[in-house]
C-alpha cells in the first residue's frame, strides 16, 4: 500500500489531467490504480475473485468520485479511503462482522489526520453520525477537518484533556460498534 512520493505525484498528475479531459492520462491512472488496488485487496479479501471484485468496485467508485479529487493533494490517501470503504462494505455483506485488521487499519487511517474527500468523506461523516453529538463533533474536527487537539479544544471551548477523553471514548464506541456491525445497518 505504501507508495513513494514520486509514484503518488505521478498518480496525482494523471488525475489532474484526467479531470481536464485527457483520456490517455486517465487510462494510465486506471491501469496503475488497478495494480495497486489488486495488491491492497489480495491480502485483505478471502479469495482472488473477491479481490478482483473489490478492485473493480473501487475503480468504479473512483470514477464516480473523480470530480471530488482536489488537485494538489496526495492521490493515494483519497483512493485508499475509497478502497477501505468498499472493503468494509464487502465484509459487512459477507459475514456481518468486519475483521479486526480492517477495523484497525481504518482507525489508523483516521489517526493520520488525512482529510477525506468526496464519497469517502461522506461515508466517514455518515458513520460518525452514530456517535453522540459531543463525540461526533470532536472526531469530525480532529480526523475529518484535520484540526489539532489544541485547535479543537479552542473551537469547542473545551480543555485539551476533555478533547482527548472525548475522542478516546468516541474511538472506543466506534471500534465496538464496527465489531458488532451496528454502524451502517441501523
Amino acid at each position: 500500500m505504501a507508495l513513494t512520493e514520486e509514484q503518488d505525484k505521478r498518480l496525482a498528475e494523471w488525475m489532474k489531467k484526467a479531470q481536464g479531459g485527457d483520456k490517455a492520462a486517465y487510462d494510465c491512472l486506471l491501469r496503475e490504480a488497478a495494480q495497486l488496488l489488486k495488491r491492497y485487496f489480495v491480502s485483505r479479501a478471502e479469495s482472488n475473485e473477491a479481490a478482483d471484485d473489490l478492485m473493480q468496485e473501487t475503480l468504479v467508485s473512483v470514477h464516480r468520485a473523480r470530480h471530488t479529487y482536489m488537485s494538489g493533494r496526495p492521490f493515494a490517501p483519497w483512493m485508499y479511503a475509497i478502497a477501505r470503504r468498499r472493503l468494509v462494505d464487502h465484509w459487512r455483506s459477507r459475514s456481518r462482522t468486519v475483521p479486526c485488521d480492517v477495523l484497525d487499519e481504518t482507525l489508523d487511517w483516521m489517526d493520520k489526520r488525512e482529510s477525506p474527500a468526496g464519497e469517502a468523506g461522506e461515508s466517514i461523516r455518515e458513520t460518525l453520525s452514530f456517535l453522540p453529538e459531543n463525540q461526533r463533533r470532536v472526531v469530525e474536527l480532529l480526523k475529518v477537518d484535520g484540526l489539532s487537539i489544541k485547535e479543537t479544544a479552542r473551537e469547542l471551548d473545551l480543555s485539551i484533556a476533555a478533547v482527548k477523553v472525548t475522542a478516546h471514548r468516541a474511538y472506543e464506541r466506534l471500534r465496538k460498534a464496527l465489531k458488532k456491525n451496528k454502524i451502517g445497518n441501523q
